[in-house]
């Protein structure tokens, strides 16, 4: 599964996406 061995910082697609998700909606929370 591609998925699980790439991605930035040993971090899958996936996971950056809800990292990405998160920050986002803090951003528009604060």
């Amino acid at each position: 599964n591609n998925l699980e061995h790439c991605g930035l910082n040993g971090k899958t697609p996936i996971e950056m996406l809800h990292l990405f998700q998160q920050e986002k909606v803090s951003k528009e929370v604060s």
